[in-house]
């Protein structure tokens, strides 16, 4: 089994096409067909299913595909880490799924005193090859193996102008002719405000789905809707109008540590460091 015959796999995986495959690697068509079968025939089981020009993964090829992403995403990560070696620097990586708009201003204050530590941050749910993770949780679940940061509300966010505002509070009830702009299912802003909805019986009318809140902002402020917005770690805007629901909605933010590794030194310190920062910030505890 050799690794360019796994990457092509992967790659036909992702786009369960050749010809995008070839285009993407910059390699013949026929050369990603070999490798394929020469992996299927020295694994002994089919991985795609061929119907003409369409291919989808067979259950096996599913469960290659989700057993060599994170090996061959770590192996990616070698030549870069042992250059930081030879150099002397240090990596954090870093997962961020909460306090993306916070985070940059802790890093720099982080680098002004540790200038020789450097970061891979990225924002994927399914990664598990980092060294600190920020997520958020409803108050009520928590994480055992986490450092509880702050707790804070969530708020509605409307365009300003509209009838939200000379509100401070607004029941589920009277949103049901608004459309809702929410972040794609899994995110855990919107699922802590589902099970509330759903405890209370309250449908919400969904009209857009997004994958950031940038995007959300930008549709709430052209009056296309309203969203769900964590009072504390995505801020205030001038354009927005930020109301309490009267079913008080909270999250909790916690930080995440794996506890093996060779960077945990550098992780360590940083994971002081944030909760210092964020838990001086103060969060918001009170209604």
């Amino acid at each position: 089994m050799e690794l360019y015959q796994l990457q092509y796999f992967l790659h036909v995986a992702q786009y369960e096409n050749m010809t995008k495959a070839a285009r993407e690697l910059r390699v013949g068509q026929p050369a990603i067909s070999k490798a394929v079968q020469a992996l299927e025939a020295e694994m002994q089981v089919q991985l795609l299913e061929r119907n003409g020009k369409r291919i989808g993964l067979t259950h096996e090829g599913k469960l290659l595909q989700t057993r060599l992403l994170p090996l061959l995403l770590e192996l990616e990560t070698i030549p870069s880490e042992l250059q930081l070696y030879g150099e002397r620097k240090e990596l954090i990586r870093l997962n961020l799924l909460s306090c993306n708009l916070m985070i940059a201003e802790v890093i720099r204050a982080f680098r002004d005193e540790e200038p020789n530590v450097i970061f891979s941050i990225t924002e994927q749910r399914e990664k598990t090859d980092w060294d600190l993770c920020i997520c958020s949780t409803a108050p009520e679940i928590g994480y055992t193996n986490g450092e509880h940061l702050f707790d804070e509300r969530i708020l509605l966010a409307s365009r300003r102008g509209g009838w939200l505002d000379d509100r401070e509070r607004v029941v589920f009830e009277e949103l049901r002719k608004e459309s809702f702009i929410m972040l794609r299912r899994g995110a855990q802003t919107r699922n802590i405000a589902e099970a509330r909805f759903r405890a209370a019986g309250f449908v919400p009318n969904i009209g857009f789905e997004c994958d950031t809140l940038y995007i959300a902002q930008r549709l709430v402020t052209e009056g296309l809707g309203v969203t769900l917005w964590p009072e504390y770690t995505w801020g205030r805007h001038e354009d927005l109008k930020l109301t309490a629901f009267s079913e008080d909605m909270r999250r909790s933010v916690y930080l995440l540590q794996h506890t093996e590794g060779s960077r945990q030194g550098a992780a360590t310190r940083f994971a002081e460091f944030v909760k210092r920062k964020m838990k001086s910030s103060g969060g918001l505890t009170e209604g």
